[in-house]
């Protein structure tokens, strides 16, 4: 008589694990901002480029209300070198700001306040170079900017108005030899640098 015997055969399990990874993204090809200049390059103006922004900034006002991603600098201050903000000292400016964006509405605002005696504001309007006309005094932050950048446009010296009050008839100035952002008196003489947007 035959004794039934058993094998144990092995099992052999084999478990493939498959990842599926879901992206979800909200941006479209036409949101995506592709880059034509970088910090340090010739801008349309004939300046250099001092800051770019891949999600741009809206900037109001004549010859703008438009966004744009960069800010080039003029390639020599305003003549003559250094003038008063006011002629006649201090006027009050409403709605000044000191974002990026805001310095040619300011700019305007100054203009439309001041009248012949808002020297830098007009200086920086009345600037032209490579036919564009459409330059500005810088904000606080947009001056800012140009200080952290002050090597493209080759700044080394000197204090520049930007075109932000401190709410108190004063303007906010920013000496390029010590980085200090300090308020200014209308009546005070400092540097003018225009700048524009593209």
């Amino acid at each position: 008589m035959k004794t039934p015997f058993s094998v144990k055969l092995p099992l052999i399990i084999i478990n493939t694990i498959i990842f599926l990874t879901v992206i979800s993204c909200s941006t479209t090809l036409s949101e995506i901002y592709v880059f034509t200049h970088k910090i340090g390059d010739n801008g349309p103006g004939g300046g250099k480029v001092f800051y770019r922004s891949e999600k741009g900034f809206y900037v109001e006002g004549e010859n703008y209300g438009k966004t744009c991603h960069y800010l080039e600098a003029a390639p020599t201050d305003a003549s003559p070198t250094v003038l008063e903000f006011f002629s006649t000292g201090g006027i009050d400016v409403k709605g000044n700001s000191k974002e990026i964006g805001t310095g040619n509405k300011n700019t305007i605002a100054i203009i439309t306040e001041g009248g012949a005696d808002a020297l830098a504001a007009t200086a920086c309007k009345n600037y032209s170079s490579n036919s564009l006309t459409d330059w500005f005094l810088p904000s606080e932050r947009e001056l800012n900017e140009l200080f952290n950048q002050r090597v493209h446009p080759g700044i080394v010296t000197g204090v520049y108005w930007s075109s932000s009050d401190d709410g108190h008839n004063n303007f906010w100035g920013h000496n390029f030899s010590t980085g200090e952002q300090i308020n200014h008196g209308g009546g005070n003489k400092l540097n003018v640098r225009a700048i524009r947007a593209f």
